[in-house]
């Protein structure tokens, strides 16, 4: 399985992991998935904030993302038929959020 844990920043990952990405065309695809725990800021949907402003304005505010960063819901039936299809997967939960999304049955 290609499904790799983090245990620092997952915006930090994403920016490196795009930047990479934008360096390297001709090996990668273009759009880097960054899935996060979708959450209300000040009255618009993380996912929202990130796609629009490049920046997670909650956990990271004032790191850019590269464009090509593309802030998803994170959906753990959607993690789990990414993972089947053999397509690398970089995932980082915070702690408060890892007994609820990662308890599967």
């Amino acid at each position: 399985m290609a499904l790799l844990f983090f245990m620092f920043r997952g915006s930090v990952v994403a920016k490196i992991v795009g930047y990479n990405v934008l360096a390297r065309p001709e090996k990668f695809v273009h759009d880097v998935p960054m899935y996060v725990y979708e959450e209300m800021v000040d009255g618009q949907k993380l996912t929202e904030i990130i796609n629009t402003k490049h920046e997670n304005v909650k956990y990271l505010p004032g790191c850019i993302l590269p464009d090509n960063v593309v802030g998803l819901c994170l959906c753990i039936t959607l993690l789990l038929a990414r993972v089947h299809l053999s397509v690398p997967v970089c995932l980082r939960l915070g702690q408060n959020f890892q007994s609820s999304e990662c308890s599967i049955h």
